[in-house]
């Protein structure tokens, strides 16, 4: 599930690409209503830090040192996005600026907790009805 979140957030990153190359000087796009479930964060930094581009709000999602990371090649990392657990992904624009996407794995949690339950009780029923054969 996480491959399937990941090539996701992956393809999230040329919206963001595409939505950088605002100058320094320019007006940053910025929205700052909550997400739905499963809508992807989208942001743009520049090289200096300043977000250009975002729907989650004017902070970015990453750390400076992250940041920096991500400038160096792709950052991948779990990370609390609005408040619950989150999946996010950041790369070099090459200018030094960053592009990052991130999306709620409240999806991918909810599912792996019903099939757990799933394993738990079948599990149990295969067990009762082994041992009443025997």
């Amino acid at each position: 599930m996480l491959r399937t979140t990941d090539a996701n957030l992956a393809a999230r990153l040329s919206q963001a690409g595409h939505t950088s190359e605002d100058a320094e000087g320019s007006r940053p796009v910025i929205t700052t209503a909550a997400l739905a479930p499963g809508e992807y964060a989208v942001q743009a930094i520049t090289p200096s830090e300043r977000v250009t581009r975002s729907n989650t709000g004017p902070a970015p999602l990453l750390t400076a040192a992250e940041l920096a990371q991500a400038r160096r090649g792709k950052v991948l990392l779990n990370r609390t996005i609005e408040g619950e657990p989150g999946r996010v992904l950041a790369i070099s624009l090459g200018d030094g600026g960053v592009a990052i996407a991130g999306v709620s794995l409240d999806n991918n949690n909810s599912t792996l907790r019903q099939v757990t339950s799933g394993l738990v009780i079948g599990g149990a029923v295969f067990v009762i009805v082994a041992g009443l054969r025997s």
